[in-house]
């Protein structure tokens, strides 16, 4: 197991998933770490982030960075991995960034992370039904805060 992967909390299988950096899905039960293998991963990266979309019952993966390789791909995972890079409006390339569950919607929450170049203090939301992204929030100086967070 790696120090770079992304976590999430799978509320239908009641474990930690971690996706490694190197393509790996790792499962924690509370007292083991289990490797799952896929038939194929998606390409390596690191500084990349995951978030368990509830309602879907899949885990959504998005961007990170593979050396100067700044990656824009959405995954889905619910057993198997899909690219959904190409259906709706993926997010820019960024890194660095973080994404979390909002219950109340039943959606997806992305939020900043860096293209190398900027600091990006932009809001993405995957929808309650699909994986198409839409921009939801978007500040050139960012104080992101609680109000902020509820407007996403």
């Amino acid at each position: 197991i790696s120090t770079s992967g992304a976590l999430t909390y799978n509320s239908a299988t009641a474990r930690i998933e971690l996706i490694d950096d190197w393509p790996g899905i790792w499962t924690f039960d509370g007292e083991t770490w289990s490797q799952v293998f896929a038939k194929f991963d998606p390409p390596g990266r690191i500084d990349h982030a995951v978030a368990y979309h509830d309602a879907l019952a899949r885990v959504v993966l998005f961007g990170g960075k593979l050396f100067d390789d700044v990656r824009q791909d959405s995954w889905w995972w619910n057993g198997s991995w899909v690219d959904v890079t190409r259906i709706g409006r993926p997010p820019p390339a960024r890194f660095e960034h973080a994404m979390a569950y909002d219950a109340v919607y039943e959606r997806v929450v992305l939020f900043g992370g860096t293209n190398g170049e900027l600091v990006l203090g932009d809001t993405w939301v995957y929808g309650e039904t699909s994986c198409s992204c839409t921009m939801s929030f978007a500040c050139s100086v960012c104080n992101f805060s609680s109000s902020a967070a509820k407007r996403a």
